[in-house]
């Protein structure tokens, strides 16, 4: 985190998780499991004032240190809870556009997310034009069963995008059985949100047009 600038997203994977505005431009609501330093919750409390933002986050401690990473208060738009993210989505009650993953213990991606069933109670989560958007890192050998749970539950096409300067995995897994995008029909927002959040969208999009289609 940038003192000077706290809600600007430095990691590479980061920025690139971002890409879902590439499909959805005002969202109403937004799911992420995992606070970590709170860099993907501060963007979109920042840039997307329209957007509806629910947290969870299964450790206390981590929720303490929101003031120092300068996390903004719980408000009519942001709420965080303090919980597993798999029970959470066992019990939600909630509609999200969006599910952002990003959660893990010390040697990867958090093992109790590596259900077939909390994958399909993850997807009755979203909205029927929704998208679930998850970061894979650390242990590569936990990258498969992931993958397969989410292919497995996602009525849609699963797109996987390598981030070189992380080295990270990203998966894009898209609700609709029947997608009514295309990555060509993305050009123009990707122009447009490049010069709004001075993010590298077109170059993501590119990535993405070169990713793994599932």
């Amino acid at each position: 985190m940038r003192l000077a600038e706290p809600d600007t997203l430095i990691t590479a994977y980061a920025r690139k998780m971002m890409a879902f505005l590439l499909f959805n431009r005002a969202p109403r609501h937004i799911l992420l499991i995992g606070l970590g330093g709170g860099s993907l919750v501060k963007f979109c409390h920042r840039n997307l004032p329209g957007t509806r933002l629910t947290v969870v986050e299964i450790d206390p401690k981590i929720i303490q240190l929101r003031e120092r990473f300068q996390i903004p208060p719980d408000d009519q738009r942001l709420h965080v809870v303090c919980e597993d993210g798999s029970e959470f989505v066992r019990h939600a009650e909630c509609t999200a556009d969006v599910l952002l993953i990003d959660a893990f213990d010390r040697s990867g991606v958090a093992p109790s997310l590596a259900s077939e069933e909390f994958y399909a109670r993850a997807f009755r989560c979203l909205a029927p034009n929704g998208m679930l958007v998850m970061n894979l890192a650390g242990q590569r050998t936990r990258y498969a069963t992931h993958i397969q749970h989410v292919r497995g539950a996602c009525p849609g096409p699963v797109l996987l995008v390598p981030v070189k300067d992380d080295g990270n995995v990203l998966i894009f897994a898209f609700a609709q059985p029947t997608c009514t995008w295309t990555l060509e029909s993305a050009e123009a927002a990707a122009c447009e949100l490049q010069s709004q959040l001075a993010l590298e969208f077109p170059r993501f999009l590119k990535r993405m047009r070169a990713g793994h289609l599932l």
